[in-house]
């Protein structure tokens, strides 16, 4: 492809115009692109807010732990992508929430637009995946209605920006809006905890190949 580009350029210097008789030599603008690295692989780490609905509280029961109502927790994300062309690209991401007694882990595939191939890029995009809940430790000091894990389809938004320090490195932020429905069931099912829609933000760092 390479080849085949300066050889165009070539004949077009070379080529000429006729026009009314006369011979007018034919000197087109060549504009060269910056050849767009087609792969990247990002580490980001950030603050993530859950927004949880709960029917216990440590004021009613001697046996709950309060703990197991935190809804702010620590986010850390790997993400491999492909751009299609500078605008375009695609994102698979592995993401990892932790909570005082839970992890959430989620994997999603997400497809991005792009507003500028400079060095300082604003993109945004939409994802979908799975996610499951895992707690470290029982949030009631006594038999659950339900397995401790809870997994859920996952989608949602997100809005990003890119700085370049050089060909192969970017500084990356982004703010992410998920929506989730984890749901663990206790006592019988007449209490209940539920992680719902989440709110993230996470700086890192991107190398692209």
């Amino acid at each position: 492809m390479a080849k085949f580009k300066l050889l165009l350029s070539s004949l077009l210097l070379s080529s000429s115009i006729y026009a009314g008789g006369y011979v007018i030599p034919n000197t087109p603008s060549i504009f060269t692109e910056k050849e767009i690295n087609s792969y990247f692989i990002s580490v980001s780490g950030g603050i993530s807010q859950f927004k949880l609905n709960s029917s216990v509280t440590s004021l009613n029961s001697a046996n709950f732990n309060p703990k197991s109502l935190d809804d702010t927790a620590n986010v850390y994300s790997i993400d491999l992508g492909y751009y299609i062309n500078k605008n375009y690209f695609l994102t698979l991401s592995f993401r990892q929430n932790m909570l005082d007694l839970a992890d959430i882990y989620s994997i999603s595939y997400g497809i991005n637009y792009q507003f500028s191939d400079t060095f300082l890029k604003p993109y945004i995009g939409v994802f979908g995946g799975n996610g499951l809940l895992k707690w470290s430790s029982e949030p009631y000091k006594s038999i659950v209605s339900s397995s401790l894990d809870s997994k859920c389809t996952t989608y949602g938004a997100k809005v990003g920006l890119v700085y370049d320090i050089s060909d192969n490195f970017s500084i990356l932020t982004e703010y992410q809006y998920e929506v989730i429905n984890y749901d663990l069931q206790l006592l019988g099912g007449t209490s209940y905890i539920q992680h719902k829609d989440n709110n993230s933000f996470t700086i890192g760092i991107k190398y692209a190949f």
